[in-house]
């Protein structure tokens, strides 16, 4: 069984750092974190805010854009901003900040994930993500937490990451031979 190495980190934190991973932006010139989404999926995100003891303003843009709802502003204070930043360096999940996990806290990221970029229709949800350093965080996080996916380029640089539910396996470290 893998055990987390660390210092513990709360549930709420881990959906906060999912929703920044997925649908966040750092403020340039201070430590405040912003976290954009569509008003009708916006509360889950004042949840985890709320849960996590952190405070915030929020505004919501009147315009729809390319189809999509209002948005909603989430202006974490920058008090939280700098715990967020030094947990997530760049919005990036590290390798350190996946090993403090627990099990059901990596799932707890994945399904937040999945909840910001990422699609419930069908059978098998799926993030949806820009190749890069989030997407190979975003798989790393399901082989640490033994679930079994598929990938599939939807070109423009878009993959798509399949969660296959039915399967867990399970990640033990191998001897050296």
């Amino acid at each position: 069984d893998r055990k987390p190495e660390g210092e513990p980190i709360s549930d709420a934190m881990v959906k906060v750092l999912a929703w920044v991973a997925t649908e966040g932006y750092l403020h340039p010139k201070c430590a405040q974190v912003r976290i954009y989404q569509n008003l009708g999926k916006s509360q889950p995100i004042r949840d985890a805010l709320a849960e996590a003891g952190m405070t915030w303003s929020e505004f919501v843009t009147a315009k729809r854009v390319n189809g999509n709802d209002e948005s909603v502003n989430f202006n974490v204070h920058a008090v939280h901003g700098r715990r967020i930043r030094e947990l997530l360096p760049n919005k990036k999940l590290t390798p350190g900040l996946l090993n403090r996990l627990t099990n059901d806290q990596l799932d707890l990221l994945i399904e937040t994930m999945i909840d910001g970029d990422g699609c419930r229709s069908g059978s098998q949800p799926a993030f949806i993500q820009k190749k890069g350093e989030t997407a190979e965080a975003f798989k790393m996080a399901l082989v640490m937490a033994g679930r079994s996916f598929g990938v599939h380029d939807r070109g423009n640089g878009i993959e798509q990451i399949t969660i296959r539910d039915g399967k867990r396996y399970c990640v033990k470290r191998a001897l050296n031979g």
